[in-house]
């Protein structure tokens, strides 16, 4: 069973805003001062545990609170990640427990693993960009009229690329803990998204 949320959005366009809200239910600034979502589950006789990849969810910003366990690795491959997790949920078959994972994946400078990197794209329409890049050189380049079409649609690839290869391993962590005991409910949500020019600008936190 499952129950999609079709207009559900984000409090703000970054990370640490919209964990505040959704691991707390209160708006950002509210959230500073409430209860996680980890001290609930835990108070209710959960093990917990978070494992997250990103420097705006860091231990000492308070997202930690109430986890027995909080792995911080920034930029780490998804297929850490869900090893990490599903090492811990093994470790806690026979209780009942709680897990926050954050997957960093989607994020410039979008360069996931083979095969997922460019099957969304090619060289031809790389047009000579660098592997990396960031924000001010993109818009810089749009700006001067150096990017073109094919440019932009080499990024929008290589983050499909991105989303296919974190799909898969949502997947695998789906699969795996579908053959633990017990029953499990799955809660998926984002906290932003990527601009790839709807608004004349480009990644996150900046409109």
């Amino acid at each position: 069973q499952s129950v999609v949320f079709e207009e559900a959005w984000t409090p703000a366009p970054r990370t640490r805003p919209s964990f505040r809200s959704s691991t707390t239910g209160r708006w950002p600034l509210q959230a500073t001062s409430a209860r996680t979502i980890g001290s609930v589950m835990r108070a209710n006789g959960f093990s917990t545990g978070g494992f997250v990849a990103n420097i705006q969810l860091a231990p000492q910003l308070g997202f930690a609170d109430g986890f027995d366990v909080w792995s911080y690795d920034n930029m780490a491959d998804g297929d850490i990640q869900v090893d990490r997790t599903l090492d811990w949920l093994n470790d806690h078959a026979d209780e009942d427990a709680f897990v926050f994972l954050h997957l960093m994946d989607p994020h410039i400078f979008y360069e996931a693993p083979e095969p997922w990197k460019d099957r969304f794209t090619n060289d031809s329409d790389r047009g000579g960009m660098k592997e990396k890049y960031n924000r001010w050189d993109i818009l810089r380049m749009r700006r001067e009229g150096k990017l073109s079409e094919r440019q932009e649609k080499w990024m929008v690839g290589r983050y499909d690329g991105e989303i296919a290869y974190m799909d898969h391993q949502i997947s695998r962590l789906i699969q795996a803990v579908d053959k633990l005991p017990g029953k499990t409910m799955w809660i998926f949500h984002t906290d932003h998204g990527e601009e790839f020019f709807e608004h004349d600008s480009f990644e996150h936190n900046h409109s």
